[in-house]
């Protein structure tokens, strides 16, 4: 018998082999020594931030004795309760506050462009004056994508005339400063051969003549930071550092450097925007200052996804926005908004669309712990031919969909 650890030697929770509850003498005392020593030391660690959650199974009650005044959030099974922890600094929080950085109710689209050197600028500057107007937007999301060749290069292309220079991504972040506009930088990753980008992946071990995450890793991290200077020497609000690299988040050692060097040069908010679905399976969002994800849900299930990411919010104590959300104008697109091979398929139907956007706003635009919307998407430049009445994509420009977006902007 070990005095306050019970039968075992004392051992950080992650190593417990017996849960509490079944000891065969009383656990309080256990569960709460370990949680004290547990709370001291990461209060020591990361003081006036965030710190970190903690999963431990045992009665909530004890949890209430062990943690007084921390909040706790409780949810059931069968036998015991889950109970999650989250330490802060009261002193250092307010709604909407995180770290001295203050986060917006976001209202904004993806301004697209893939292709630097044939996008015309000034043409660029009128779509974000037309934002404004069309859609009554507070924020654009310049939003551009650095290549590899397959899933499996290391080799990341982020330089030549694809890429926006600095010149140019100053000249568009300045544009939507005049206009009062917030602005989000969001580089992207997209693969040449046709592959989705989340299928990006290598061993999880060295392994010989076989490409390396550490490679990898090097190669984006200097393409986020390369930004990521940029960002700070012009002003942008928030730069998301990935989209939808599913293959890579659960390298979370990775993330967590590439983040501290993000941090090193610039001083704006950090974002990463997780694929839809993945919300919950994100471990380093304590790192960052907002969660964010890519909200294709179908339209009849809104009221169970929402349920399901706001978990993940209680947990880490952070505001949420989608980083992307949208809907093709096809028949059948809002059960799979995320199905862009639809398009194309199936004849095009502007009210489904219309729809999509309805419903989204009337489940999410409520919630208090829900901070906005950046919709896909906005091109910089309107491909030539571009007829509302007949495209079947994403866009929303002339289509019943603008409308509803403009409405719920201009209220929100």
């Amino acid at each position: 018998m070990v005095p306050k650890a019970g039968l075992e030697p004392a051992r950080y929770c992650y190593r417990w082999i017996l849960s509490p509850l079944r000891l065969p003498i009383p656990s309080l005392r256990h569960a709460s020594a370990t949680a004290l020593e547990l709370y001291n030391r990461h209060m020591m660690l990361s003081r006036n931030r965030i710190l970190q959650n903690i999963s431990y199974t045992a009665h909530e009650s004890h949890f209430m004795h062990a943690f007084p005044g921390i909040p706790v959030r409780v949810s059931s099974s069968s036998v015991e309760k889950t109970v999650r922890i989250i330490y802060t600094d009261v002193n250092d929080l307010s709604e909407g506050t995180f770290m001295g950085k203050e986060l917006w109710k976001t209202k904004s689209f993806n301004f697209t462009s893939w292709n630097a050197a044939k996008t015309d600028i000034e043409e660029a500057k009128k779509q974000i004056d037309s934002m404004v107007s069309g859609c009554s937007v507070n924020t654009v999301a310049i939003t551009f994508a650095a290549r590899q060749d397959h899933c499996y290069s290391t080799e990341i292309h982020w330089k030549g005339s694809h890429m926006f220079d600095e010149p140019k991504l100053a000249e568009l972040i300045t544009h939507a400063k005049n206009a009062g506009l917030r602005v989000i930088v969001k580089p992207m990753l997209n693969v040449s051969d046709g592959y989705w980008r989340a299928y990006i992946r290598f061993f999880d071990e060295d392994v010989p003549c076989e490409p390396k995450w550490h490679d990898w890793f090097r190669e984006y991290t200097d393409y986020i930071v390369h930004y990521a200077r940029l960002c700070d020497r012009y002003g942008a609000d928030m730069l998301i550092i990935g989209c939808e690299l599913v293959g890579t988040d659960h390298r979370h050692r990775e993330w967590r450097r590439l983040i501290e060097s993000v941090r090193s040069v610039y001083s704006g908010l950090l974002s990463y925007n997780c694929d839809k679905y993945q919300e919950h399976r994100v471990t380093w969002w304590d790192a960052l200052d907002a969660i964010s994800s890519s909200g294709y849900y179908p339209i009849n299930d809104w009221d169970r996804q929402l349920a399901r990411i706001y978990d993940t919010v209680t947990i880490y104590n952070k505001p949420f926005f989608f980083a992307e959300t949208g809907c093709p104008s096809t028949a059948g697109a809002s059960m799979v908004p995320n199905d862009w091979n639809i398009i194309g398929r199936k004849e095009t139907d502007l009210a489904e669309q219309n729809d999509f956007f309805r419903t989204m706003f009337e489940k999410s635009s409520v919630l208090d712990w829900h901070y906005g919307y950046c919709i896909w998407d906005w091109p910089m430049n309107l491909p030539a031919g571009y007829c509302p009445g007949k495209d079947g994509g994403y866009y929303v420009m002339g289509k019943p969909a603008q409308e509803t977006i403009r409405h719920y902007f201009s209220k929100w």
